[in-house]
């Protein structure tokens, strides 16, 4: 089965190849473009995630990725023309469901971002420094929901800030959510009002 066979594939990542680029390209892969439907129906992507792979998510950011990022604070700018910020626009399911047609993702995966997320002493997914591409993955998949529950689901609304709540000993987290969020929303008006009713990015 798919979840068995992602399982042998995690292992062998934990065991050998976290220290080799090729291999968080691939983890990567694995992780982020099966379709959200297959993963599920079987629990593979909010298990793996949860489980024997959070010791080592920080691990999914390659040197080149953490250079870019290290730069963005020392300009206190974010260059988008970057590799990280081009491989966030892949790995992201979407941006506004409303507006492109994209699912939104699932309560469980959303749910199981908050349990990697959570202040612990040991979590290295804290910060955007010491998380990388997974800490910007997190923060995106949790904006695009809170700001497509905002617009139109006060269910998902109120999940998304109980979410929040879980999270909120780490102001950094939380406000960086509602930046994207809010820049989101933003984002999408002024593609809206720009090309005469055309979304654009």
């Amino acid at each position: 089965s798919l979840s068995d066979f992602s399982n042998d594939i995690f292992d062998v990542y934990i065991e050998y190849g976290a220290q080799y680029q090729s291999f968080v390209y691939s983890l990567r892969f694995l992780l982020f473009t099966i379709p959200q439907h297959v993963t599920e129906s079987c629990s593979m992507f909010t298990d793996i995630i949860k489980g024997k792979l959070r010791p080592v998510l920080h691990l999914l950011t390659t040197d080149e990725e953490a250079t870019e990022i290290e730069s963005w604070n020392v300009t206190n700018s974010t260059d988008m023309n970057t590799s990280i910020a081009r491989v966030l626009e892949k790995s992201l399911s979407g941006g506004l469901p409303s507006f492109d047609q994209s699912r939104r993702d699932a309560p469980a995966m959303q749910d199981a971002i908050v349990t990697i997320l959570e202040p612990c002493s040991q979590n290295r997914l804290q910060t955007v420094e010491s998380g990388g591409f997974i800490y910007l993955w997190s923060i995106g998949t949790l904006a695009r929901n809170l700001a497509s529950s905002s617009q139109r689901c006060e269910c998902g609304l109120e999940a998304s800030r109980k979410r929040l709540m879980k999270l909120k000993s780490n102001f950094e987290i939380v406000t960086h959510v509602i930046e994207v969020a809010k820049l989101l929303l933003e984002a999408t008006r002024v593609g809206i009002d720009s090309n005469n009713g055309a979304i654009k990015k």
